[in-house]
This record gives C-alpha cells, structure tokens and sequence, in this order.
C-alpha cells in the first residue's frame, strides 16, 4: 500500500491483485489500473465499505453503512422501548431457557420452524449452554406486518450480548428466530461463541 501526502491511499495493480476476494471474477485488474482515496474525506463520511471488487462503481455512490458485524459494540446503539406486552417477553424468556436444557416443545413454534429445529436440539442446547446464563431480555424493537409481530430483543447472557428477533404468527407460535449479531463479554471463557 502507498500513502501518498494529503491524507490519500493509493493501491496499485499488484497490491490490489494479492488480497483475497469473495468474487474472484471482478480480477485480475490491469497493471495500470490504480485506486486514489481521500483518507480524510473517506473518514469524514463516517462508519462505511466498500465491497472491494466492485469498488470504482461503489465510489461513485453513496457509502454504503457498516454492517452490524462489522462494528464494535453496536449493540449500544439500540436502546430499550417501553414493554407493553410483557407475556410475551415472558413466553419467549422461558422458550430460551427451555432451548438451554434440551427442553424445547414443538407448541411453541409455527409448523414450518418446528420442522427445522426439532432435529437439531441438541447442537441448539450445546450452543445455548456456551453462552451461559440468560441474564435479561431488553426489549429494542416491535412492529407488526401481515398479521406477523416481530419482536427485537437484546439477550445478555453471562458470556455475551445478542441482537434477536423474533416473529410470531397470529397463533402467537414462533415463526422465525433471527440473529442480528452479538457481542462477546471481555471476562468470557475461550469456550464461549465468537461474534
């Protein structure tokens, strides 16, 4: 990598050639070819990427913002929202803690989510139990879509942090589990899942 005066990365053919792409189609790039940053104008548009291949085409847009993996401690950008149902805070407390103890029940869940979950229980309970103790459910999101309510959840267990969402049916059975990302504890043990 070059660093050029005025706060500007420039990365040549073979420099940009010798990093690992996901689409390996967008390459090789000519010996010629080159790409100029403005660091301090590409600092100045805040929390951004590019996805590399396509870059020249994604400098010419608007930036794309950070994905939730790609931040740290994102999790304290979503803040608690007032629980006005609080039974269901409850129900879905007591569907992770049955999924911790191999206890999961099939009337908990939609048909169709049963169906891909039922077999994997015990991966389920052994990756529950790396995450240790639920410590809280923080309610950070709610909003309902073709008689679907969809819930977002923080769970802070005693190894890590978690962004959930959870979809009910209008039989109030879990439609979908979705992970949003996650933060592991400092103090965690070697053990406990990566983020």
């Amino acid at each position: 990598m070059i660093f050029r005066t005025k706060a500007s990365i420039r990365l040549t053919a073979a420099e940009f050639n010798g990093l690992e792409f996901r689409e390996p189609s967008a390459l090789p790039l000519r010996k010629d070819d080159s790409v100029n940053f403005n660091l301090a104008a590409e600092l100045g548009k805040g929390g951004h990427y590019y996805n590399i291949p396509h870059i020249r085409q994604e400098l010419k847009q608007a930036p794309m913002p950070l994905l939730n993996s790609m931040k740290r401690f994102f999790l304290d950008e979503f803040k608690p929202i007032p629980d006005r149902e609080p039974d269901v805070t409850k129900h879905l407390r007591a569907v992770i803690q049955d999924a911790t103890s191999g206890t999961m029940r099939s009337v908990d869940y939609s048909p169709e989510l049963w169906s891909r979950l039922s077999d994997a229980q015990k991966d389920i309970q052994a990756d529950m139990k790396k995450q240790g103790e639920l410590l809280s459910l923080t309610l950070v999101g709610r909003q309902t879509e073709g008689g679907q309510r969809s819930y977002r959840y923080i769970l802070e267990f005693k190894n890590s942090k978690a962004l959930q969402r959870f979809v009910l049916d209008e039989h109030n059975k879990i439609a979908l589990i979705q992970p949003e990302g996650g933060e592991q504890k400092p103090d965690a043990p070697a053990e406990a899942p990566r983020f």
